[in-house]
């Protein structure tokens, strides 16, 4: 009986520690670091850092991301996680990420994001 209390006690404590509804997502703080990596006539491919915030109380490791990237609901491209990242508990981490832009979708609608820009400053 004893040896089956001393290994249901650990696995209940871990069990029971393990709620879902505390796991809060990672808070977007800053980009830092934008490079120019390659300049073509169709797509410009530029590196930047993501900076964001891990408020849980356990660490994790981002293998894979990918996502696109809006202005003002615009597609301009793609980006792509360069490496996995090890992120540690409340603490802040670091996403490299690589940025492939669609020149000719930038430039279509590049009128339409600066007068967009112009009437919230006006």
């Amino acid at each position: 009986m004893k040896k089956i209390l001393l290994t249901l006690a650990p696995a209940i404590i871990l069990f029971a520690s393990c709620k879902t509804s505390n796991i809060q997502e990672p808070e977007y703080r800053e980009i830092r670091n934008v490079s120019i990596k390659d300049v073509g006539l169709l797509k410009t491919t530029a590196g930047l850092d993501l900076i964001y915030y891990n408020p849980n109380n356990f660490g994790v490791q981002l293998n894979e991301a990918d996502g696109n990237v809006y202005v003002d609901n615009i597609l301009l491209g793609r980006f792509s996680l360069d490496e996995k990242i090890d992120v540690k508990k409340r603490k802040e981490f670091v996403v490299p990420a690589t940025l492939k832009l669609n020149n000719l979708n930038a430039f279509i609608n590049h009128q339409e994001i600066w007068n967009k820009k112009r009437q919230r400053s006006a």
